[in-house]
C-alpha cells in the first residue's frame, strides 16, 4: 500500500446474517518507513508507533473496525499487507 500523508481503511462488518464464516480477519502490516497507526475495534482505540521493517499483527472481529496509517516521513510511505484473510 502506498500512503501519501495519512489514510484510514474501514473494515466492514462480516459474517452474514447468521454469523457464518470465520470469526476474525487477520493481517500483518510491515512498514518500509516509520509510521503511526491507530486501530479502532469494538469502540476501543489503540495507537502505536511502528519502525521500518517491524511487523504489526492485526485482528478484526465480525463487527469490523478501522485502521489509520500516518506516515512520519516527507513524500509518503509504503506499507506491506501480508497474510490477509480469515
Amino acid at each position: 500500500l502506498l500512503v501519501a500523508g495519512s489514510c484510514a481503511f474501514l473494515i466492514k462488518p462480516f459474517g452474514g446474517a447468521f454469523g457464518l464464516g470465520p470469526p476474525t480477519k487477520r493481517a500483518t502490516l510491515v512498514p518500509q518507513q516509520a509510521i503511526d497507526i491507530e486501530v479502532v475495534v469494538e469502540g476501543t482505540r489503540i495507537g502505536q508507533h511502528v519502525d521500518p521493517g517491524k511487523t504489526v499483527p492485526l485482528t478484526f472481529g465480525k463487527s469490523g473496525g478501522r485502521l489509520g496509517v500516518t506516515c512520519l516521513s516527507a513524500g509518503g510511505c509504503a506499507v506491506q499487507l501480508l497474510e490477509a484473510g480469515g
